[in-house]
């Protein structure tokens, strides 16, 4: 209700990632999962959603190696961005490849691609904050 004190800062800050996908390709996500399959050959898997990539052109090259199983495994670099564009954690997702790709929205100004999620599944991770 209006009128009551809130909790906090206002407007909530809200939780900003980028990703450096390799090849050329960096992406801003609103939201990051990241899971630890277990399975044999397979660290974990790590879930992006709501991205935007900024570079088209190598991005479709990329979608095309996923949806013919011919892409690569890459390094990843994933990292929490503070209020003020500081970086404020970083995960490192080595021999990381595609896998699951939801929700492109390839109608967007320019070079930008919109995705609803991105799953990557990873060998090993590695954290750590600046």
């Amino acid at each position: 209700m209006s009128g009551e004190p809130r909790d906090g800062p206002w407007p909530p800050p809200t939780l900003d990632f980028s990703a450096d996908l390799g090849g050329g390709i960096t992406a801003r996500f609103r939201s990051v999962e990241v899971m630890e399959d277990g399975a044999p050959g397979a660290a974990g898997h790590v879930t992006l959603h709501a991205g935007l990539f900024s570079n088209g052109a190598p991005f479709h090259e990329w979608v095309a190696a996923i949806r013919m199983n011919t892409a690569p495994r890459r390094t990843v670099i994933i990292t929490l961005q503070g209020e003020r564009g500081a970086p404020r954690m970083t995960w490192t997702l080595n021999g990381a490849r595609p896998t699951r790709i939801t929700g492109t929205d390839l109608g967007l100004d320019g070079n930008e691609v919109a995705v609803e999620s991105l799953e990557i599944a990873y060998e090993t991770l590695v954290s750590a904050a600046p």
